[in-house]
């Protein structure tokens, strides 16, 4: 069903009778041809604009383009075709000014028959809509905007204007309307403390105000009776979805002996935020208390170090873990990390994969199941239902972002109640960023970097010369750089794109430029991991110089010597992305370098990455340009009415919230919980 304002809401009846019962069979029709079934569909079609006749605006105090009603004098009026499209063209002149206004309605070929039937030069007529001046023509131009004459305003202090729906008339529209409005009989169900408190509307004196407001005022109370609605739903479900959510966790700690010997062995000292953040969570166990973080921080600042010692934290207690990855190359990279940290501590480390032998995973399963294997790490195969534990007390989300909720969710199940839960991100997605803020996740940036590391230098370039020369200046210097491509090949299957330079094609250009002065290899996830393993093995040891490649190499891959990332078609990439793929450079002393090579100049996303460094930062913006996504469901991003309402209105958010407590405790507000979401299953679904 459409949704004509972002006012539409739904109203319930004490009886969802059809619209036949109501109005006649061809306006019936007409809705139901929209979605519109019943009486209460109707009912909540709510006016997309409203006009407010008790100020009338004048054109000579008019500034920049505005919206409000005129009055002026009917002057002429024609009809025109332009490309198969039917255009009707009408001029008024303002009364007071006298300044001439041209008028434009596109696809409204009835205005054509209504104005030749109705209107009649040098009568006074009401124009409604948004004016702008435009200094090419020294003129006044209106597009699509509501007439009438004069004396049909005389009674009508603000003027309703709905979707404007084929066959049905905006007379027939309004009576429809108010015979279904009628027949509206709604209980209140929102709690009298917060409608006294905040001297709200009830919801039908606010749906009646929505309809047939008698002044400016009316339609604003109404707003705030359904801002209300939203504040006090949303707020609700959060404490409840909260409560049922362990704050306790049976799997504590009585020692950090382990974390000590282990940081007391590292050839390097933990940064200030390493420690802060490392201190913190451990108190947090200590008390008993269920941990739920978000460890952020750029590529290289050192979150890793972290996980893997909380997972001896609870290995040393007695505890299971498990750390899973979005890819194979990067688990497999922190599995073999943690087997050489574990040796001298005799902890097994298991690894879980899809390309396991049925033989070797089977006695895996034996060993994670029985408890005899610790540590756990492994990508999607760690939440798959032939994964049973024996006391998972951690569960740790390497680069979150690249897995959906429901995955996430997942491994939760799999654990008793309790379980301590750790995510890390260097560029967190808009629902994880939106949720901080409705949540009791505790948030750790790590924001210092190694002594030595550079900000790397971003720009956008589309000059292909200039690229090769300036990568060649790098490579002459002793250093390498990857170029990374959107697509295999120009068969890339379902992913083929046109005018996207593929991985193939850039390597011939690359190989041909180059022509044999430096070793130039090409990656794709389409290879073995084997053969990954040797590509990846001969970029590190030098062996390479170039390694053209799909955003396989995001994660998980750290050469030093590498100073320059090439993103070719870098307009096609999301945000997130192109910071994990700037992050492979400047992870030396060198200084790095990230040429986006894209011919959208001005693209908001890439201007984005070149004004921030950091990682949270970017996330911010990105919530921006993407939305917040749906916290009480799936949607990772996207507009939500429910968090861009909260986040609109923070102080109002937060007190509702506590009432919303006190409701949950006395069990007055499941009605209200139950009527709005069968009224708003669209917006929270």
């Amino acid at each position: 069903m459409t949704k004509p304002f972002f006012l539409e809401r739904l109203f319930l009846m004490g009886d969802e009778m059809e619209l036949r019962e109501l109005i006649d069979a061809r306006t019936c029709n007409a809705f139901k041809k929209k979605g519109y079934e019943t009486a209460e569909d109707v009912a909540r079609l709510f006016p997309r604009k409203y006009y407010d006749f008790t100020s009338v605006k004048k054109l000579d105090q008019t500034q920049g383009s505005e919206t409000g009603a005129y009055l002026c004098s009917f002057e002429s009026y024609e009809k025109k075709k332009i490309n198969g499209r039917t255009i009707v063209k009408a001029v008024v002149r303002e009364k007071q000014s006298g300044y001439k206004i041209h008028i434009s309605w596109f696809g409204q070929y009835q205005m054509y028959r209504c104005l030749q039937s109705a209107y009649r030069p040098g009568e006074e007529v009401f124009v409604c809509g948004t004016i702008s001046y435009h200094e090419d023509y020294n003129a006044y131009f209106i597009t699509n905007p509501v007439i009438f004459k004069h004396f049909e305003a005389s009674d009508r202090r603000i003027y309703t204007v709905y979707p404007n729906y084929r066959g049905i008339s905006e007379e027939r529209m309004k009576n429809a309307i108010r015979m279904c409005l009628d027949h509206m009989d709604k209980e209140e169900t929102m709690p009298e403390d917060i409608r006294m408190k905040y001297h709200l509307l009830t919801e039908k004196e606010a749906v009646l105000k929505l309809h047939y407001p008698e002044r400016k005022e009316d339609v604003e109370r109404a707003k705030r009776r359904l801002i209300a609605d939203d504040l006090l739903y949303f707020s609700a479900k959060l404490e409840k979805n909260a409560r049922e959510l362990p704050v306790g966790s049976p799997f504590g700690i009585k020692t950090k002996r382990i974390t000590t010997k282990i940081l007391q062995s590292l050839p390097y000292e933990l940064t200030t935020d390493q420690k802060g953040t490392l201190e913190s969570m451990i108190d947090t166990m200590r008390d008993g208390k269920r941990i739920s973080a978000l460890i952020q921080g750029d590529v290289g600042c050192g979150k890793t170090i972290i996980a893997f010692l909380m997972m001896f934290l609870m290995a040393d207690s007695g505890y299971q873990s498990v750390l899973f990855a979005p890819i194979g190359t990067l688990a497999r990279q922190h599995y073999l990390e943690l087997c050489e940290m574990a040796k001298p501590y005799g902890i097994q480390v298991e690894f879980l994969h899809g390309q396991m032998k049925a033989k070797e995973k089977r006695e895996a399963l034996k060993r994670i199941a029985s408890g005899e294997s610790q540590m756990i790490v492994g990508t999607h195969s760690v939440f798959q239902t032939s994964v049973n534990y024996l006391n998972l007390g951690l569960c740790i989300v390497d680069e979150e972002h690249k897995f959906g909720v429901l995955q996430r969710e997942s491994i939760l199940k799999k654990a008793a109640n309790g379980m301590h839960y750790i995510q890390m991100s260097a560029t967190p997605i808009p629902r994880t960023l939106a949720a901080l803020a409705f949540s009791n996740t505790q948030i750790y940036n790590i924001l210092s970097m190694p002594a030595g590391r550079k900000p790397v230098k971003t720009t956008i370039f589309n000059k292909e010369k200039g690229i090769f020369r300036f990568l060649e200046k790098e490579l002459a210097a002793g250093r390498q750089g990857y170029v990374i491509c959107a697509q295999i090949d120009e068969t890339d299957g379902d992913n083929k794109r046109e005018n996207i330079l593929s991985v193939t094609e850039c390597y011939e250009r690359y190989q041909s430029f180059f022509d044999g002065r430096y070793q130039v290899e090409m990656l794709t996830g389409k290879m073995s991991s084997e053969e990954t393993a040797a590509i990846i093995a001969r970029f590190k040891s030098n062996e390479t110089q170039i390694l053209i490649s799909t955003t396989v190499v995001e994660v998980g891959v750290n050469v030093p010597n590498a100073s320059t990332i090439v993103i070719n078609n870098a307009e096609n990439f999301g945000i997130a992305n192109l910071h994990q793929l700037r992050g492979r450079v400047g992870r030396g002393s060198d200084q790095g370098y990230c040429i986006l090579n894209s011919v959208d100049m001005e693209n908001e996303r890439l201007q984005t990455l070149c004004k921030y460094q950091s990682g949270f930062d970017i996330a911010e913006a990105d919530l921006k340009l993407r939305g917040s996504g749906n916290l009480l469901g799936t949607e990772q991003s996207g507009s939500n009415r429910l968090v861009e309402t909260a986040m609109k209105y923070p102080n109002t958010f937060k007190e509702v919230k506590k009432m919303a407590a006190g409701y949950i405790d006395g069990g007055i507000i499941d009605p209200f919980l139950g009527q709005y979401e069968r009224a708003n299953a669209s917006c929270i679904s």
